[in-house]
């Protein structure tokens, strides 16, 4: 499966085309629909931001998903997830995304816009790992045997 490929501008402003845009050579995007899920996503986040200072090349990102507004109902849900992110690194790793949600949900076979979705990419976009719902140790166990085979972890590099 493939990530499509959708712009969207961080909390900072910044335009990014997905997936080719983003930082690492591996991402791990948590994406949501519903405000309500914020307690999720930062449980994933936190965890994945742990994962991150262990591997090289690897980002974690938050995608709040929206369906394609107006410009005016844009500038509103904008400043609503502004509301929430002070933290400078945070603004440049969340990135709204204005979709049409039921082609980006077919085209990442996402059910529902009731889960939190969390995924691991490759630059291109390859979809190496995904999960849905509330963070639990046991839905990592399959991310990190992905991450142990194609990441190189950052206690390796040093020893060279």
């Amino acid at each position: 499966m493939i990530f499509p490929t959708v712009t969207g501008s961080n909390l900072d402003g910044q335009r990014i085309s997905l997936p080719n845009g983003l930082a690492g050579e591996f991402n791990l995007l948590v994406i949501t629909f519903q405000q309500r899920h914020s307690p999720q996503v930062e449980a994933w986040v936190s965890h994945f931001s742990a994962l991150c200072s262990r591997y090289y090349d690897l980002r974690c990102y938050v995608l709040p998903t929206i369906q394609n507004l107006l410009t005016l109902q844009r500038d509103f849900a904008d400043a609503w997830v502004r509301s929430g992110s002070d933290d400078g690194n945070r603004r440049q790793t969340t990135i709204p995304l204005y979709v049409d949600i039921n082609d980006f949900n077919r085209a990442l076979d996402i059910p529902t816009v009731s889960n939190v979705y969390c995924l691991l990419i490759d630059r291109e976009g390859e979809v190496l790992w995904r999960v849905q719902g509330a963070y639990d140790p046991l839905k990592v166990r399959r991310l990190l045997h992905v991450l142990n085979h194609r990441c190189q972890r950052r206690e390796v590099a040093a020893a060279r």
